[in-house]
């Protein structure tokens, strides 16, 4: 066994007491052997605290990424939540639609996941993962707050649409509004828009109502005009010309309905939005249309008994007479023409009162309806 010298290095026999180079007195056999073994159990107590400071770590670590992972599941719960919320007001999907539109999301959560997985679970940056987890949350916060938001003001706009809606089906009067931003938020225009539609729709009914009434329609078949010739004669041009007042209100009607698609389309609110007005639009104005243009075919159909009638009775003028109301004919066969016109502009009367009924009725459910998917 060979010792060395402390000062130069030279290595020098086991037996030798000072360094064959530079003199310098040699440690005894003993002493370096103590010397080892204290060296030796002093790296051993260095390295056993290294053991427990990496074990540590890895809690702290693991710790990091069990709080990263629960804020971005918070997240994804925050926004699965705001979503819903928010589409759930689609009246005609409901709930199923609000879980297509967390479904779409689906895509980006993916992504997510797997850059997380990528460049943080699979290298173990738990501060990294933390502050990305950090970032995420927050971000959710803040769109689900603006999801949340846009519900809100959507179901204000849905109230309040319903609301003018139920005015016209009561036959109220439709006033002009301002809509506060605060408080429809984006869908501010849509409601400047639907105000204004409902405003001109109901104005366009009262000036049509006007112009029939200036032809005194209730007078036609009272018994001063029936006595006169001439005064059948007026009455059926009136009737003429209330048709051609009907004829063109229905034309008015259909350029109103197809104005207001065009303006729902121009109009400054989201897209999604706009897509969903849209689609509600266009599934019912078709059975409006329908609707409008049944009414005006029983009008016009009243209308064509109505002269049906004045031109018999012009025909029979001077031949019937009246006594008190009733008007009377020398032949049962005339009378039965008479009663015959008469039977039939009553049907059209009653047929008219079970369409407004009807659409009435109607109106009503979409209303409930309405009201109950913004509670």
């Amino acid at each position: 066994m060979s010792v060395e010298c402390p000062k130069c290095k030279t290595d020098n026999t086991s037996d030798s007491k000072f360094c064959k180079k530079c003199a310098t007195p040699l440690p005894s056999s003993k002493e370096i052997l103590v010397t080892d073994t204290l060296v030796t159990h002093k790296e051993e107590l260095i390295r056993e605290p290294k053991i427990n400071i990496q074990r540590v770590k890895d809690k702290e670590k693991n710790a990091l990424i069990l709080c990263s992972i629960t804020l971005i599941l918070i997240s994804i719960g925050l926004l699965t939540y705001s979503n819903i919320k928010y589409y759930s007001l689609e009246i005609e999907h409901g709930f199923a639609y609000a879980l297509g539109g967390v479904a779409g999301s689906s895509l980006w959560i993916a992504l997510v996941s797997y850059l997380i997985w990528i460049l943080i679970l699979k290298k173990k940056r738990g501060a990294g993962l933390l502050c990305f987890s950090i970032i995420i949350f927050l971000g959710s916060g803040y769109q689900s707050y603006l999801m949340l938001e846009k519900n809100r003001a959507l179901k204000e706009a849905v109230k309040s649409s319903y609301s003018m809606f139920e005015n016209i089906l009561k036959g109220e009067e439709v006033k002009q509004k301002d809509f506060d931003r605060n408080s429809y938020g984006d869908m501010t225009p849509f409601m400047e828009f639907f105000n204004s539609y409902s405003l001109q729709i109901q104005n366009d009914f009262i000036k049509m109502e006007n112009e029939i009434n200036q032809h005194g329609i209730e007078y036609i078949f009272i018994q001063k005009n029936l006595e006169e010739l001439e005064s059948i004669r007026q009455s059926q041009i009136k009737l003429k010309k209330i048709r051609m007042i009907y004829d063109k209100y229905e034309i008015i009607f259909k350029q109103r309905v197809k104005e207001a698609g065009q303006k729902i389309t121009n109009l400054d609110v989201p897209i999604d939005l706009k897509a969903s007005i849209l689609r509600g639009f266009n599934k019912t104005k078709d059975y409006g249309i329908e609707t409008l243009v049944e009414y005006y075919n029983i009008e016009r159909s009243y209308l064509l008994e109505a002269n049906n009638l004045l031109e018999f009775l012009q025909k029979q003028h001077g031949i019937y007479w009246f006594e008190g109301e009733q008007i009377m004919f020398p032949y049962q066969e005339d009378a039965d023409i008479y009663n015959k016109y008469v039977q039939k502009m009553v049907q059209l009367i009653n047929k008219e009162r079970a369409w407004q009924t009807r659409v009435q009725r109607e109106g009503l459910i979409m209303l409930k309806k309405g009201k109950e998917s913004v509670k």
